[in-house]
């Protein structure tokens, strides 16, 4: 996942740096520094993410159906 993807996951969420790094126990210059691509996440933080955009479409899959 890519820094820019990153954002854009954040954004669809409607999360803040400060409320992304808070979900996944990070300070928000971390995400900071990934949104930048001045860091790359470690694979345990990579698999939040991807757990994170996961659920969102599942949840708007979900409210789709309905």
């Amino acid at each position: 996942m890519t820094g820019p993807q990153i954002k854009e996951l954040r954004k669809s969420l409607g999360y803040t740096q400060a409320r992304l790094a808070e979900e996944v126990g990070l300070t928000p210059n971390t995400i900071a520094r990934y949104e930048r691509d001045e860091l790359k996440p470690s694979p345990p933080v990579l698999k939040l993410l991807r757990l994170l955009e996961l659920s969102q479409e599942l949840n708007k899959a979900g409210r789709k159906a309905a």
